[in-house]
């Protein structure tokens, strides 16, 4: 077995305009054995500075990169074939909206929902450290006195972020910490959240 971690990003912060998939694949041991950035063309307007209530979002590239990209549907058998390997253990970082959001673009593209299990490093924390509340991947990393240089919002190294969060959540509470009995809360398939 493997962990595939990944990260998407959206242009207008949800919906269905996908415009990154980063992932990193690791070995057991945490050791990197690819990465990947995918950009991808949303088809849709950015909308991510002056939104009511939500801080503004710098993401990695400029827009033009983003819109001079394939779209979603070029890119949709490379991520099914990545999320769906059985060989992987797929952790993301509030994964549940993440995988809400793939499949909101599997429905715009008129593409079969994404079927996957994954495990989500917000809900493990706050499990292990007993906070009800939610934690942001960057303040996990600062929580655990990570002093890794992270360039957030960039998919790729949210998903290289998130592996060093799993890592240090290990180091701490043991390797078992993947596998704790909370499979109904932070396991879920990806196609119920349609």
């Amino acid at each position: 077995m493997k962990y595939l971690f990944f990260d998407i990003e959206c242009a207008d912060g949800g919906k269905a305009t996908v415009c990154s998939f980063g992932y990193v694949i690791a070995d057991m041991e945490f050791n990197i054995i690819k990465r990947e950035d995918i950009v991808i063309n949303p088809e849709g307007r950015f909308n991510l500075t002056g939104r009511e209530g939500r801080p503004d979002l710098q993401l990695a590239y400029p827009i033009a990169t983003f819109q001079r990209a394939p779209n979603f549907k070029h890119f949709y058998n490379k991520i099914k074939a990545l999320v769906e390997n059985e060989e992987y253990y797929v952790v993301g970082h509030s994964v549940y909206d993440d995988a809400t959001y793939l499949n909101k673009a599997c429905a715009r593209y008129k593409l079969e929902p994404l079927s996957f299990r994954y495990f989500d490093t917000q809900r493990m924390y706050r499990e292990v450290v007993g906070d009800r509340h939610s934690i942001s991947l960057e303040n996990a990393l600062v929580a655990f006195e990570l002093n890794e240089k992270v360039r957030y919002h960039q998919s790729v190294e949210d998903a290289r972020a998130t592996m060093l969060l799993l890592k240090a959540l290990e180091h701490k509470y043991g390797s078992d910490v993947l596998f704790l009995p909370l499979d109904d809360v932070y396991e879920l398939e990806a196609k119920k959240v349609i």
